[in-house]
């Protein structure tokens, strides 16, 4: 019987909702009894279906509820539609200094001035470990084990461990608090990590709670896991513990294939060809038959990410584009989800007035038909009108743009543009979006779900519209979104210190790469160099060429397919049992 615990089953927040939700079928076709754990907040969310638990569970189920802690049985409405218990130990809350307090004396985890971002997922967990605890006395007649992905989880361990309770656990850290935070200050983690002080860098930084949490997680854990090579030196230089490494997967059979990938290509890019009509031909026009594609997707995490090569790249390739008077535009487009409001209001204006004169357009559509043959058929012995030259005009008369003053806005959306890195940073360096740019650039700060009424594609379609994927991350325990890119048959660029790019490095094979590794251990203008360089190559392939690239992208992401990934589950698992035997062998 396994249960894995997240904050984010039925909870999209980050990638580990794709980590947890991806492998359902695979886990259930290896367990036969599987359980994932979440959070209950005041509403259940809409993908979770709740059913009556069966009688064991509804027992425990009334014995937490009169500790104050709520849970819900049901199923997760996903593939494979796994068997889900949320729990909401809120009522915790009143315990929540004792907690703490304990915690530093027993564990030394430093929280004194930990915020709500601390103490919600803490008391969550503890509820967590309170429901296990009575699991694992109630299911006697079965293995079981408890799985903990990131901190936000790992406190049921320790109170696991407090209680004496025998149930062998694995805590998986998928990125350690401190590597993230010490990244984003622009220092170079991997060159300095046998340097450092972890507890006096996590306290200046701030982030000591976090980190403390981690190393005691990671020292208490029955098997301590992260998710690539090179987090997992990361993690025992700064958690103090050797990892054994689960690389995350996708079900790569459920993805497209490359001729079904290549057919949404098409379509799909037609959607993102009209949505960049109304941005831009307000302002001036360009030929969007002679247009590539870029994208960024992912944290909005400036110097981990890369954000601040690509756009530094991007200025070079601009400037190059331009000397030589170069026949195509680029658009890149940076998909970041954050806070902000709703569409600029001359830019939904525009898509608007855009979508009627499509609708316009294609109720004509028969007549155009009709026209088109009748040129043919003639042999064009008689003159054609394929519209009415009366229905032309009265469409021109009214679909008129308002002729704005300046350039294309390089966001969509209204955010605090002033302090925006990304366009703050696109700015000094001259990407303006001017008539003369060839490089334009397009910042979509949304979630990307099908549903926010000005876009209204969803991220998969978008990837699978473009044309290269940009990920030259600093800090990136594995990436998914390159891995994504490649599973559309969109070549893509990730890093070396990037989990994945390390994980393919060795495989990749063709004149026409579908991935490029930029090496991020080298000093910050050598590497824009690298990446402006790679980028001025592959804008200039011809469609032959991209579409090698496509095909080698697209074999790439086999690698990485869930069913070839699960088996270190299930390798680390066993260890688990193993190891918790051994253990309470050697206790008794």
């Amino acid at each position: 019987m396994v249960f894995e615990v997240s904050f984010e089953v039925c909870n999209k927040v980050g990638g580990i909702y794709t980590v947890v939700s991806s492998k359902v079928p695979l886990m259930q076709a290896h367990y036969d009894n599987y359980f994932l754990i979440g959070p209950l907040f005041d509403t259940a969310p809409a993908e979770f279906i709740e059913e009556r638990p069966t009688e064991p569970l509804a027992k425990i189920f009334s014995e937490l509820a009169r500790e104050g802690i709520k849970c819900k049985y049901g199923t997760w409405d996903i593939l494979g539609r796994p068997n889900v218990i949320l729990i909401d130990a809120r009522n915790l809350n009143q315990y929540a200094d004792d907690i703490k307090k304990h915690l530093w004396e027993a564990y030394q985890i430093d929280s004194y001035g930990a915020g709500g971002d601390f103490i919600e997922p803490m008391i969550w967990s503890w509820g967590v470990g309170k429901f296990l605890e009575k699991a694992n006395h109630q299911f006697t007649h079965s293995k079981n084990i408890a799985h903990f992905h990131e901190w936000l989880s790992g406190f049921a361990i320790l109170y696991l461990k407090d209680q004496g309770c025998h149930l062998p656990t694995v805590f998986t850290t998928h990125a350690t608090m401190l590597g993230r935070s010490f990244s984003s200050t622009r220092r170079k983690l991997f060159l300095e990590l046998d340097s450092i002080d972890p507890d006096y860098e996590a306290k200046q930084l701030g982030v000591s709670a976090k980190h403390t949490s981690e190393k005691a997680f990671a020292r208490h854990s029955t098997v301590f896991s992260t998710v690539s090579d090179i987090t997992a030196q990361e993690a025992q230089k700064l958690l103090g513990r050797k990892p054994e490494v689960l690389q995350n997967g996708l079900p790569i059979d459920l993805f497209p294939t490359f001729e079904e990938s290549s057919y949404q290509h098409i379509t799909n890019k037609k959607r993102l060809q009209q949505f960049l009509i109304s941005h831009f031909y307000p302002y001036h026009v360009f030929d969007l038959n002679k247009t590539l594609f870029l994208y960024f997707g992912g944290r909005y995490e400036y110097e981990n990410k890369g954000l601040d090569v690509i756009i530094e790249a991007l200025s070079r390739l601009n400037y190059q584009l331009k000397e030589e008077g170069f026949d195509k535009t680029i658009v890149m487009f940076f998909f970041v989800a954050m806070n902000s409001g709703g569409p600029k209001p001359e830019l939904l204006e525009n898509k608007e007035q855009v979508t009627s004169l499509v609708n316009d357009l294609k109720e004509k559509s028969d007549y155009v038909i009709q026209q088109l043959l009748l040129d043919i058929i003639t042999d064009d012995r008689y003159k054609i009108q394929p519209l009415p030259q009366d229905f032309i005009e009265g469409i021109r008369r009214e679909f008129r743009f308002k002729k704005p003053e300046g350039n294309p806005p390089l966001c969509t959306h209204i955010i605090d543009e002033a302090n925006d890195p990304v366009i703050k940073h696109c700015k000094a360096v001259g990407l303006t979006n001017k008539e003369e740019d060839k490089i334009k650039i397009v910042m979509v700060p949304k979630y990307l779900d099908g549903k926010d009424g000005f876009l209204n594609m969803d991220y998969y379609e978008v990837v699978s519209a473009s044309h290269l994927g940009l990920f030259p991350s600093y800090y990136e325990p594995w990436g998914y979104t390159p891995l994504e890119s490649l599973s559309y048959g969109v070549p893509a660029i990730t890093s070396n210190t990037a989990g994945f790019g390390l994980f393919l490095k060795d495989k990749i094979i063709g004149k026409k790469k579908g991935l490029q590794i930029v090496d991020r251990h080298r000093d910050f203008e050598e590497v824009v160099q690298q990446l402006y360089e790679l980028l001025n190559e592959y804008v200039r392939y011809n469609i032959h060429e991209r579409v090698s690239c496509k095909m080698n992208a697209h074999a790439l992401a086999t690698y990485a397919d869930w069913r070839q990934l699960i088996k270190n589950y299930i390798i680390v698992h066993n260890k688990a049992i193993v190891g918790e035997r051994t253990s309470k062998e050697s206790t008794d």
